[in-house]
């Protein structure tokens, strides 16, 4: 998989720790899991350079070697469609609602009268 172009900037403090935070890094994560071929559950790399040797060396280490939780919220979670699924946008700023069978509306909240 080809990397990305895309850096972002991490400085350490002095008084460094083995409970460092990073900054956001949403956008990086979302360069790549937007890249052709990836999915849901794939694996990637994110390369951490720079830093003090003692830095690296931490980093480096077996046992102490850094753990990266990504939490990602969804606009559809939990879901506005009352009868349907919730269709994000691909920048998850929007939604549509595909409504059930024997629904309709903006949030498929309308049962159709089928009699």
């Amino acid at each position: 998989r080809r990397a990305t172009s895309m850096s972002i900037s991490w400085t350490i403090s002095s008084t460094f720790n083995l409970y460092q935070t990073t900054p956001n890094i949403a956008a990086l994560i979302d360069a790549v899991v937007r890249q052709p071929g990836w999915t849901q559950g794939g694996s990637f790399l994110l390369l951490i350079g720079g830093g003090s040797g003692s830095t690296r060396n931490v980093l480096s280490a077996t046992k102490n070697a850094p753990a990266l939780s990504v939490t990602f919220t969804s606009i559809c979670a939990p879901s506005p469609c009352d009868q349907g699924l919730c269709l994000a946008d691909p920048t998850n700023t929007a939604y549509s609602c595909q409504c059930s069978s024997g629904y309709t509306g903006t949030l498929c909240s309308t049962d159709i009268d089928e009699c």
